[in-house]
């Protein structure tokens, strides 16, 4: 979670990974974007960017960013559909059903590489992470990365969403697998109960009869149990329920 899924922090053992992270930020964020994009307000458009690492997995919304920086909301959409654009974020839509009036409909915010966010958030070590309140939702960002790497690694038809409606239902990721298969997976640090989508109603509603497997995807583990997965095994056994399997070196 907090190195994040640089091939070179794993490759050169010892590589410092404070190091490796500020000047990725250095060169990329404050340097490349800012400057090829014309940003005028810097200083405004970094704090943006902390303040985003310093939300991930939760709603977006642009009119707080906007009252915080001292920028207009439209600014804020430009920024954010420019970090978009330039792979830094990935903004989870809501899923749309037949309860329109029901669902939240503003997106959720992660980063595709959780070691940025960790290091964006001021992070220089791993270990405090596990005592921090932020832990459950860097660990949820961990989940959707891997469910956005798998997907665009093996071009699956897959979309992610998110579901959480007006009564505070709520299930951290939907993923469509083509036009009518879906999978709920919820982030949980350790070992739960798995949820029961009996006690969904807007669930029930939506999907009516159709049965929706859930996954619990939590921190540690090397085996599954009771549709508990460890985050180490997630990838594995959504590639091998699309009848794909990953190639050994």
């Amino acid at each position: 979670m907090y190195t994040g899924g640089w091939p070179e922090l794993y490759a050169r053992e010892g590589k410092n990974i404070k190091k490796y992270l500020d000047d990725y930020i250095n060169s990329y964020i404050e340097k490349d974007i800012v400057l090829t994009s014309g940003i005028q307000k810097q200083f405004e458009f970094l704090k943006f960017v902390k303040l985003l690492a310093g939300r991930v997995g939760q709603v977006l919304e642009y009119s707080g960013f906007a009252n915080e920086l001292g920028v207009d909301a439209k600014t804020i959409k430009e920024w954010t559909s420019l970090l978009e654009r330039m792979r830094v974020i990935f903004l989870v839509k809501p899923f749309s059903g037949n309860l329109t009036s029901r669902l939240i409909k503003s997106p959720k915010i992660f980063f595709i590489d959780t070691g940025l966010a960790c290091r964006l958030q001021g992070w220089s070590s791993a270990e405090p992470i596990l005592t921090s309140p932020q832990q459950s939702f860097l660990f949820e960002n961990l989940v959707f990365s891997e469910i956005y790497k798998l997907t665009n690694n093996f071009q699956l038809d897959w979309e992610i969403f998110h579901w959480r409606t007006k009564d505070q239902e709520e299930i951290d990721f939907l993923i469509q697998k083509g036009s009518n298969e879906f999978l709920f997976v919820e982030s949980k640090i350790s070992y739960q109960n798995p949820i029961e989508l009996k006690n969904f109603p807007a669930v029930r509603k939506c999907f009516k009869n159709k049965e929706i497997p859930v996954l619990h995807c939590i921190m540690e583990g090397d085996h599954i149990l009771n549709r508990n997965v460890p985050i180490a095994l997630l990838s594995e056994l959504l590639l091998s329920q699309s009848g794909l399997k990953r190639k050994k070196n």
